[in-house]
């Protein structure tokens, strides 16, 4: 870690090893991550602001709703819902927090459907998704523009109120193309149509689908590679937006699950992609955060924190001599696979875990509260992967019964060794 920009509480430190040695907690599993760690929640409840910042759950999370927003096409945007959402803002940024911005794109408006054509992912055998397309069809951009732009201005986005922005591919609440393990690139502007955004490459295979094996495996690659990159380019031009807003915090980049490791991809495209796999939604994190043109400032976002996924295994010391390709890391938990693949590219770690009931198999999981625990596990990858910060998900599971707050506030004050700090701006 850069201690320069994440300073060492001695006491804290203290603290955590007199706690390791009077409870043998998670905090004892590793050794080489220092606090501070900041720590939030999503969809923060506002009546628990001021309450949550004292614990020290510094960070706050509200989500927007594009068609909640902009109901109608053009200039028409709902001020209700606006004043109501800024009152929410203004709540939890008088309670000295800062403030996660979900843009909330994927709650789509049916007038960006009805009027903009090819606004939907179409698969190999012409199904269409219910997915907006905003990676292949810049008039999807040009609107989502138009709604971004009134965000920036309504929450004060050059003024420091928002400390982090939540990217996705748009139609999806996380980067990813539509779900169904079919690839989703047969729509007009995907096959090198007239509205396919400027700054993508073209698509190096128009026509060809999964299965044809009348081209080389080093062309399958290439599409790929181009489909993959597709997701970058979403996420590029959000980042180059809102910097244009004046915007100085994080970009959260919102990647689940383990995706497909290096080895699966080869094994895909040497099938011709004709199995199914995370690769069809686009999830090859190592290529994905790799093809990232502008890194500046960007948050290697887990969204999958202590899924079950490798045993939920702790990055060790040694993980950073591992190479990306070396099979070895394929036992590896999902936010030890993407930590690895932040080290590489010098990204800052961040994350949260899997809701309660998603999926409903990790419902017993997630209301553990002993070692064997969601939380637990949770905290144990948080600090032995050296993240940044952290979300529980979600804040209202901490107050209805589902999980006792006491828990996350007991594991934030030993991590932390008492102290709740503020996250800073990046530099």
């Amino acid at each position: 870690l850069d201690m320069m920009k994440f300073p060492l509480h001695l006491d804290g430190v203290v603290m955590m090893l007199f706690s390791c040695l009077l409870l043998s907690s998670f905090l004892c599993d590793v050794v080489h991550a220092q606090p501070p760690f900041y720590f939030g929640t999503l969809t923060s409840a506002l009546d628990k602001s001021a309450y949550e910042a004292q614990n020290g759950i510094q960070i706050a999370m509200i989500e927007l709703n594009w068609r909640k927003y902009q109901p109608s096409s053009g200039a028409s945007f709902n001020t209700t819902y606006i004043s109501g959402m800024q009152s929410q803002a203004r709540t939890h940024l008088r309670a000295g927090r800062r403030l996660t911005l979900a843009l909330g794109v994927h709650y789509t408006p049916q007038w960006v459907f009805d009027t903009i054509p090819d606004s939907r992912y179409v698969s190999p055998s012409g199904d269409v998704s219910s997915d907006l397309n905003m990676v292949f069809n810049n008039d999807v951009r040009r609107a989502a523009y138009v709604y971004f732009t009134r965000l920036a201005q309504d929450f004060n986005i050059s003024n420091g109120d928002v400390w982090a922005v939540r990217l996705t591919s748009g139609g999806s609440t996380e980067i990813m193309y539509p779900q169904g393990n079919v690839y989703w690139a047969w729509d007009k502007n995907a096959q090198n149509g007239p509205k396919m955004p400027a700054t993508m490459g073209k698509n190096p295979l128009p026509g060809w689908k999964p299965g044809n094996r009348t081209v080389p495996t080093t062309s399958v690659a290439a599409w790929v590679d181009w489909y993959i990159k597709g997701l970058d380019d979403c996420v590029a031009w959000q980042m180059r937006a809102f910097k244009q807003f004046g915007f100085k915090g994080y970009f959260q980049m919102l990647t689940p699950g383990s995706g497909a490791r290096p080895s699966r991809y080869t094994a895909d495209i040497n099938n011709y992609l004709t199995q199914a796999s995370p690769l069809t939604v686009g999830a090859a994190w190592d290529k994905f955060y790799g093809f990232i043109p502008d890194k500046t400032n960007v948050m290697a976002y887990v969204s999958s924190v202590a899924d079950n996924s490798g045993n939920n295994s702790v990055c060790t010391a040694t993980d950073r001599s591992v190479s990306l390709t070396d099979a070895a890391a394929n036992t590896w938990s999902s936010a030890r696979w993407i930590a690895r693949i932040a080290d590489q590219y010098n990204l800052i770690k961040s994350g949260e875990n899997p809701g309660y009931n998603m999926p409903a198999s990790l419902a017993p999981f997630y209301v553990d509260t002993t070692s064997n625990g969601m939380m637990s596990k949770a905290m144990s990858l948080v600090r032995g992967c050296g993240f940044h910060s952290f979300y529980w998900a979600h804040s209202p599971r901490l107050y209805d019964g589902t999980l006792p707050f006491s828990l996350y506030a007991g594991y934030i004050r030993n991590l932390n060794g008492g102290s709740n700090p503020v996250p800073p701006f990046p530099l």
